[in-house]
């Protein structure tokens, strides 16, 4: 808090991180890493880097679906991944 009682303002993850402290600065990392590497995945296999159609509701629904595409790749690879030391 700041001397008016107001809480002080952030400029993003980077100075949350710093206000908070180290431990919070490592999940914050782990998280926006998360969250990038969907943006990535669309950028180069969901073709969202430049857009294909025009309107903002056409394109608004080609990311999402991109989102959801991505979203569903992982989960399929979540399936298929065997714990190491698991009986097949």
């Amino acid at each position: 808090m700041s001397g008016t009682g107001t809480p002080p303002k952030t400029n993003g993850w980077h100075n949350l991180a710093q206000l908070r402290g180290p431990k919070l600065a490592g999940k914050l990392k782990v998280i926006r890493k998360r969250i990038e590497e969907h943006f990535g995945w669309g950028k180069t296999v969901g073709r969202i880097r430049q857009t294909a159609y025009r309107g903002l509701k056409r394109v608004d629904q080609h990311f999402k679906l991109t989102m959801l595409a991505s979203n569903l790749t992982r989960m399929a690879r979540m399936l298929t991944v065997v714990p190491q030391g698991a009986v097949q």
